[in-house]
């Protein structure tokens, strides 16, 4: 009887050691999936922190080039406004000769 006790014992033995296994794997498996779950939300989270920094870079970058257009403007008309203040009256008189003279 010894004998069919210790094959008991040894199914006994390795059952709970199948089992211990088993629940082993399960929680490898759920491990598993948090820790896909917690790379998929950081990553998604270092997406959106770099798609907001490229849009702050974008915004500082078209603010930039609108602030030298603008500059560029302002200088090409006070370089117009010298021009026709140097010339203005010169072109009133030429003008108002042309209108004189025809007549």
């Amino acid at each position: 009887m010894d004998i069919i006790a210790e094959i008991l014992e040894t199914d006994r033995l390795a059952e709970e050691t199948l089992q211990s296994t088993r629940e082993q794997c399960r929680e490898m498996i759920e491990n598993a999936h948090a820790e896909e779950q917690r790379l998929v939300d950081e990553n998604k989270s270092l997406e959106e922190k770099y798609a907001e920094e490229c849009e702050q870079d974008n915004v500082r970058r078209r603010e930039a080039a609108t602030a030298e257009m603008l500059q560029s403007r302002d200088r090409q008309i006070a370089d117009m406004k010298s021009v026709f203040d140097r010339n203005r009256e010169a072109w009133v008189n030429g003008i108002f000769k042309r209108i004189t003279d025809r007549g």
